[in-house]
């Protein structure tokens, strides 16, 4: 598994601006399901780093060919909606079942693409649905959009994490999800309670589906928040709670 060493040579004085991140960091990718893993570079225990980094790659690809997310939420009269989400992802592959598609150092953190060495079937995540090119989405970033009927889109977002940037990208695109499963909520009851001359509403939704092969499209690194634009077929986007 050959790594992409980033050779630092000897300079008199230190550049004022740090080389820009490999595309697939910031842009994701258009051609079929892949997984990127971040872990913290060292450079007293590089392997450690680039093990991690695979090995979150690895979940990240699982994540990606399908993730479960159970979304409820409820409000009762005019106090706040109180949301609260749960992820569940499957192991269809381990990291004797990858290959490393490109691998890179970017500010103090390893950065690495994997994919399977074979495409998981179509049996085991959704029946007969072919895999589909992504066409390149305008997004808004602050709703879900669906283009043309082809794409669902959505945008996650999450503090960062400067310990974990990994984990910072997994919540936001956890998020991103969960904002699709409300936007496609499979049930939503609406009732009002009368005591006297009170009346008070009761708002809950829930619904629950995989969504299979997962594009994504964007990641943003801000000083404070990290950003992920996902986007799905709906033809692959399973309801699991009618």
């Amino acid at each position: 598994m050959g790594w992409a060493n980033a050779g630092v040579g000897q300079t008199q004085r230190k550049p004022t601006t740090e080389p820009a991140p490999q595309k697939w960091i910031l842009n994701g990718y258009d051609n079929g399901v892949k997984g990127i893993g971040v872990a913290t570079y060292s450079s007293f225990n590089p392997k450690k780093a680039w093990k991690q980094a695979t090995e979150n790659a690895v979940n990240d690809l699982n994540a990606n060919h399908s993730m479960i997310v159970y979304s409820y939420g409820k409000q009762v009269g005019r106090g706040p909606l109180r949301i609260e989400s749960n992820y569940a992802i499957r192991s269809f592959v381990d990291t004797t079942e990858v290959t490393v598609v490109d691998s890179t150092q970017w500010k103090g953190r390893a950065f690495v693409l994997v994919k399977a060495h074979n495409p998981v079937p179509d049996s085991t995540i959704y029946p007969k649905a072919d895999f589909r090119t992504i066409e390149q989405p305008t997004i808004d970033s602050s709703r879900v959009t669906q283009s043309n009927g082809k794409w669902l889109h959505s945008t996650g977002r999450t503090p960062r994490i400067d310990s974990n940037w990994h984990m910072s990208i997994t919540k936001a695109k956890q998020d991103a999800l969960r904002r699709l499963a409300e936007h496609l909520a499979t049930e939503v009851s609406t009732k009002t309670y009368t005591k006297g001359a009170t009346s008070r509403r009761y708002y809950s939704f829930s619904s629950m589906f995989a969504f299979q092969r997962i594009r994504v499209i964007k990641r943003t690194f801000a000083p404070d928040t990290v950003t992920v634009e996902v986007a799905v077929n709906p033809d692959e986007v399973k309801m699991l709670m009618e």
